[in-house]
């Protein structure tokens, strides 16, 4: 088995770390923009050049339709995208994709209700906890089959007391873990979850009670 040195030190690991520094640059506010159009090719540079500040509309337009899933994610995901381009990538092909303009405020009331129908989980669990999903659709959600889809749900930030109750009793422990953090959890509720045979989910409880009595 080869030293981590002789890893480390191989022509193939050093070429790629070159690459991923070399692309960096592109994210900077100061390179030029002109000079942009040399890099697209390069998906690290692409996925690099999703993240600067200030993209005018052709390079969102361009960036929207980037080969590389994780660069149309990551403009999915900008709270500045126009509204048009997120709307277009929470039809997109890819997963991360969806479930990143899922979780953008800009996309519309419909078309975050429509993914809360995707066959992908993960991509449902954002749009439950999209701030701008209607309330009345929660219910229905906390009752899905899907584990991922009732933990989004109790991270939403309009999920009522009631509904928080009746998760406090999922069989899954993730979704318990959520609901001892809510900030709408009941008494009633830390309570029993206080009890749980989960030990992370006591120990949130604990925790969130502890930092309650120290702010008083």
């Amino acid at each position: 088995m080869p030293s981590l040195s002789t890893v480390r030190d191989s022509p193939a690991v050093q070429v790629v770390s070159f690459t991923v520094v070399a692309a960096k640059k592109v994210r900077h506010w100061s390179f030029p923009v002109a000079a942009l159009g040399a890099h697209f090719d390069a998906h690290m540079a692409s996925y690099e050049m999703a993240g600067r500040p200030w993209l005018d509309a052709p390079l969102f337009e361009r960036l929207a339709a980037d080969g590389y899933a994780y660069t149309r994610a990551r403009i999915a995901e900008r709270a500045d995208t126009p509204a048009l381009i997120v709307e277009r990538l929470a039809r997109d092909p890819s997963e991360i994709v969806r479930r990143d303009a899922a979780a953008n405020p800009r996309l519309s009331v419909a078309t975050v209700i429509g993914l809360l129908r995707d066959d992908v989980d993960v991509v449902r669990e954002a749009a439950t906890m999209t701030p701008t999903l209607p309330p009345e659709h929660l219910p229905a959600m906390g009752k899905n089959r899907a584990a991922y889809t009732r933990r989004g749900v109790a991270r939403s930030p309009h999920v009522p007391s009631a509904l928080l109750d009746a998760l406090a009793n999922d069989k899954d422990e993730v979704v318990r873990w959520w609901v001892a953090w809510a900030p709408a959890a009941s008494k009633k509720t830390l309570d029993r979850l206080a009890k749980d045979k989960d030990a992370q989910t006591r120990g949130r409880v604990a925790f969130r009670r502890a930092v309650e009595a120290l702010r008083g």
